[in-house]
């Protein structure tokens, strides 16, 4: 495994006392502990690897460390740690005149991650145009293939159109050119994208393309195999198979404490629970679901938990509750770009201020 042999590496470098081979296998170590879901594990290693970055003088090697630290704290749900991490990172190159290079845009590309996993997509959109707008294909078409790709993630998630967002997808697959990783992400970007606008009787293949996926994802690649699963969850919200969805999304985020992912599978279950009409184990889970996303302030998942508790507050006869909660979802939905969402909002209001005025 890959680990085993960093460690080997690691082993060797200490008793030789070279600082820049330790440096090197500890923060390759960092990567695979964090791909294979152990964010608390490479955030222990990573104390280290700064302090080694910092003995050697090296600033770019302490930028990375630093960028890598930032990308460890976005499962745990610390994104303002995150944040703070990649301006020092952006700092730090700087001073060693490394603006402009890979790992520059890569600490660019994790603050606008940061920006997307919150739902702030006006600003990750921002980010990512302007590396497009700095950086050509020809001259880093992996960087460009990433931002394309995930531009074209928040195209699907604000309801851009098929054609528009197809071809940023198909354009960032061939720049990826056979790299297995990012192209398995285009595939579940695909599905995503198929399944927001097919209808109810083509959903199956789509489902069974990603259930295959997910499959053969377990154990290698927790980043990918829980956008796989919530994405699952999001093709199965009207079917009878979103509880298990979901429950399968829950132990995974549980296991790699993906506190983002734990919460967003709890708002699926509900959805589960209420589609059986209980609506009283509904509430509890949106209840619990709210307070985790109002803590990482994810301002589109606290305004579906919202949006929710509203319609259960209206069907249990408390107008006044069911009011106050969508009035308080609506800026959130505005926030993170939910025009369908804000309509369905104004249809709610309007329909109690028509039905009050009947009165």
């Amino acid at each position: 495994m890959a680990s085993e042999s960093f460690q080997a590496a690691l082993s060797l470098a200490i008793p030789a006392g070279n600082i820049e081979q330790q440096f090197d296998a500890l923060y390759n170590l960092v990567w695979v502990k964090w791909i294979l879901g152990d964010s608390l594990g490479a955030q222990s290693l990573l104390f280290r690897t700064r302090e080694l970055a910092r003995m050697s003088a090296d600033l770019y090697k302490e930028a990375s460390a630093l960028r890598m630290e930032a990308v460890c704290w976005m499962p745990l749900g610390n994104f303002n740690q995150s944040l703070l991490h990649c301006d020092r990172a952006r700092e730090l190159l700087a001073l060693c005149d490394m603006s402009g290079g890979r790992m520059y845009y890569a600490t660019l590309t994790t603050q606008a991650e940061v920006h997307r996993y919150k739902t702030e997509y006006v600003e990750a959109h921002k980010i990512y145009s302007q590396i497009l707008q700095e950086v050509s294909v020809e001259q880093d078409a992996y960087v460009y293939a990433w931002c394309l790709l995930w531009i074209a993630e928040i195209e699907v998630a604000t309801g851009a159109s098929h054609d528009d967002v197809q071809r940023k997808i198909d354009a960032a697959k061939s720049n990826f050119m056979g790299d297995v990783r990012p192209q398995e992400l285009c595939n579940i970007l695909q599905a995503a994208l198929d399944a927001r606008d097919a209808t109810r009787e083509h959903i199956l293949p789509v489902r069974m393309a990603l259930q295959k996926l997910s499959r053969s994802l377990w154990g290698k690649d927790r980043p990918i195999l829980g956008y796989c699963l919530e994405i699952l969850c999001v093709i199965n919200c009207q079917d009878i198979s979103l509880c298990t969805s979901a429950t399968v999304f829950l132990a995974h985020s549980t296991k790699y404490k993906v506190r983002a992912g734990i919460n967003r599978a709890l708002y699926f279950l509900a959805d589960a629970f209420l589609n059986q009409s209980d609506e009283n184990t509904a509430t509890s889970l949106l209840t619990v679901a709210l307070e985790g996303f109002m803590a990482m302030d994810i301002h589109q998942c606290r305004a579906e938990c919202m949006l929710r508790l509203g319609d259960i507050s209206k069907a249990q006869h408390d107008i006044v509750k069911a009011v106050q909660l969508w009035k308080t979802a609506r800026p959130l939905f505005e926030r993170s770009l939910q025009k369908t969402q804000v309509k369905c909002i104004d249809e709610r209001l309007d329909s109690i201020n028509g039905h009050s005025e009947e009165l």
